[in-house]
């Protein structure tokens, strides 16, 4: 591996550290978390880490044959058009949920360590997948 791949690498971990779902949990967690915000923050931030690791660990080995045996389902002409009917719904009905009128952030539940951990994966599963 070449000094250009591995600054290539660099380069793009960077650009995915920017995305919009894990800067925005993160100053979630800061605007909401007064208490505990050192140990929370540090385990939603270590759980997205390491999952993304996991992840290219997985892509390194060869999740990328599996991937192009299930890309065909995607370029399917009627599976195109039931995601894109799905879409053209969810599009619409979101005009018609109303919405909170409360100016305040509203507050998890529960802000225990398993649902900060629990938030790390969904923002995981967001980012790589959607």
């Amino acid at each position: 591996m070449g000094t250009d791949i591995l600054i290539y690498l660099g380069g793009l971990a960077l650009l995915d550290t920017l995305s919009p779902t894990i800067i925005g949990v993160t100053l979630f967690l800061i605007l909401t978390d007064n208490k505990n915000l050192t140990s929370r923050l540090l385990t939603y931030l270590s759980t997205v880490v390491l999952l993304y690791f996991s992840l290219g660990i997985i892509m390194m080995i060869g999740l990328n044959y599996i991937i192009e045996a299930f890309s065909n389902i995607f370029q399917n002409r009627i599976f195109s058009w039931v995601i894109f009917i799905l879409g053209v719904i969810l599009f619409t009905a979101s005009f018609f949920i109303s919405e909170n009128k409360k100016d305040n952030i509203p507050k998890p539940k529960s802000q225990s360590i398993f649902s900060i951990i629990f938030i790390g994966v969904t923002t995981f599963i967001m980012a790589v997948f959607v």
